[in-house]
């Protein structure tokens, strides 16, 4: 579809073409007569040189060419293009937007330490939290994978908050504090990202760690050079501000919901930016279509797409 697709400066060059036809044939129509009417004896080669100097192919041809080439080659470095449209706004492009868990990260959380708030062992904190997040494609479920004995029901995915369900007549929440629980409950100290398992009461702590894509440092400091860079995160911890400050990131916005960095784009675009939206497509999905130009990256693929 990519390939077939033609973008507006692709149409454009049709339609100036069109007209250029027409202003060529006048043109070396009116030199041939000209220098007829002159005496000039290659007054037929004259008129036939102008045509040919003026020929509209190099226009009509050239900017399709360049178009499915560019295609080509980004697909070839694991660049799927949605819609030709891209390349054109890519270059109106004047601020950059970055999601932090699976972009910045590698989305890999791994379970570091588990905290029990009760009388409920950690293995079997860790089991509820299995049975919760079974099913779930955000990064952090992964970190809870594990064998499941027991089934869910009720099952509710509320995206940068976190997931709640019914386990053997119990209802469970693990997530964001705030989500989680009702109480006011001070968040563990230590790095990473610290979610809350919680039934009638608060249950137990899991702090997660991500490790940082390698490449992203020198990536940000590449693009800091040209165009303003934000970082938009979810997890309210200072794990935000330690990592977003080791890649090189000064303007940090944590705690953000879908609809809350949503709303920061739409900031940016009435101060009159043009953003481009790198995430993973899972709690930035929203944010990604109201940017002007959005970029998911997954494992396997790297996906450009008109907003």
């Amino acid at each position: 579809d990519a390939l077939l697709n033609k973008p507006r400066f692709s149409l454009l060059a049709d339609v100036v073409a069109r007209y250029f036809v027409l202003g060529v044939l006048l043109v070396a129509s009116g030199s041939g007569i000209y220098w007829y009417v002159v005496g000039n004896p290659a007054w037929f080669s004259i008129a036939l040189s102008v045509l040919v100097v003026s020929c509209p192919c190099a226009l009509s041809l050239a900017t399709p060419v360049a178009y499915t080439v560019a295609v080509a080659a980004m697909r070839a470095r694991g660049v799927v293009i949605n819609s030709g449209a891209c390349f054109e706004r890519l270059a109106q492009v004047s601020r950059i937007v970055f999601d932090k868990t699976g972009t910045l990260t590698r989305g890999r959380f791994r379970v570091e330490e588990i905290i029990s708030l009760g009388d409920m062992p950690e293995s079997a904190l860790l089991d509820l939290a299995a049975v919760l997040e079974q099913g779930s494609r955000h990064p952090l479920a992964l970190a809870f994978e594990r064998p499941i004995t027991r089934e869910v029901g009720e099952v509710n995915v509320v995206p940068g908050a976190g997931v709640s369900g019914t386990v053997e007549g119990e209802h469970y929440r693990l997530g964001k504090v705030d989500f989680a629980t009702d109480q006011v409950i001070p968040v563990p100290a230590g790095s990473g990202t610290w979610v809350l398992l919680a039934g009638k009461r608060p249950l137990g702590w899991f702090r997660l760690s991500d490790e940082v894509r390698p490449e992203a440092k020198a990536v940000i400091e590449a693009l800091s050079r040209t165009l303003p860079v934000s970082m938009f995160t979810g997890d309210v911890s200072d794990e935000a501000m330690r990592l977003g400050h080791l890649v090189g990131i000064q303007e940090i916005h944590a705690g953000l919901t879908p609809a809350d960095k949503c709303m920061r784009l739409e900031q940016y675009q009435l101060r009159g930016d043009r953003v481009l939206m790198i995430g993973d497509g899972v709690n930035d999905t929203v944010a990604m279509g109201v940017a002007d130009v959005s970029l998911a990256i997954s494992p396997v693929d790297i996906m450009v797409q008109e907003a």
